[in-house]
């Protein structure tokens, strides 16, 4: 939301930038459009506001601030709603009942918009044995997605869930044998945190914002490539090394809150007064 406002003339602008997604795969109509918004956003606020360090090196490079800007990075935080369950509820218990899995599933939580590389994962069931694939939100399948289902023949392993409660998705971070991640880009990557907080081990692309964000509490994916996805999912077989992966990636989790994003972008918002 970029937008001046009316009657804005004598306040304070500052602009919180999350990412630079269309710079990189709107078609070009879109991007200039957006980036119109955006870019003159930037250069009238006094302040701007980054949630990640990738973030600002792509504001540095498509819309440098000025020496008269105040630019700082504050990262997104993560829902308290997001935990280690030590006993399910018995909602919580009804709402896996009513999935009816018996075997070791996925979670890919979001958007399946082509840099996120969803159909990279769904492919990669067919290689699978005994797994299931739990797909939260994101909209519909699309008429390509079902067509590759149907061509590796994993319609029976894939399970599409509309929408969740945070209080579900903890359920299925919990549960679930592994979050998968493999988005080409993002400015933060909540979900990834999200399920550290809950104790899912994570598998990522090593894009750079991933990379950052998660100090290698999880595991990176360098390519796209069968083997190396394979490779990661075989690696969580050992409970020595999955349970250690776990609790880093727990511990580390912990230091992105809403409370201290919250208090950083008071004292940025207050530091420009």
């Amino acid at each position: 939301f970029y937008r001046k406002l009316l009657g804005s003339k004598n306040h304070i602008e500052i602009t919180t930038v999350h990412d630079f997604t269309h710079n990189f795969y709107a078609p070009l109509i879109n991007k200039t459009i957006h980036n119109w918004l955006k870019y003159n956003a930037i250069k009238r606020s006094k302040g701007v506001i980054c949630i990640s360090k990738n973030t600002y090196s792509d504001l540095k490079k498509f819309c440098p601030t000025n020496k008269n800007q105040k630019v700082e990075i504050i990262y997104n935080g993560v829902s308290n709603d997001f935990f280690p369950i030590k006993s399910m509820t018995l909602n919580e218990q009804s709402f896996m009942d009513n999935l009816k899995i018996e075997s070791n599933f996925l979670l890919y939580v979001g958007s399946r918009t082509n840099y996120k590389n969803f159909d990279f994962v769904a492919k990669m069931m067919s290689k699978i044995n005994n797994f299931k694939l739990i797909v939260v939100g994101g909209g519909d399948f699309s008429s390509n997605e079902i067509k590759i289902f149907s061509k590796n023949k994993i319609e029976s392993k894939i399970i599409k869930i509309s929408s969740v409660t945070n209080s579900e998705l903890n359920v299925l971070y919990n549960k679930a044998y592994a979050f998968v991640y493999p988005s080409s880009y993002e400015g933060f990557g909540i979900p990834i945190i999200e399920a550290m907080r809950a104790g899912c081990p994570v598998v990522a692309f090593d894009n750079e914002v991933n990379s950052e964000i998660t100090e290698n509490k999880a595991l990176l994916l360098k390519s796209l490539r069968d083997e190396e996805f394979l490779e990661k999912i075989q690696q969580l077989s050992n409970q020595d090394f999955r349970d250690e992966l776990i609790e880093n990636g727990f511990e580390l989790a912990l230091k992105y809150s809403w409370d201290k994003c919250c208090k950083e972008t008071n004292e940025f918002y207050e530091s420009l007064y």
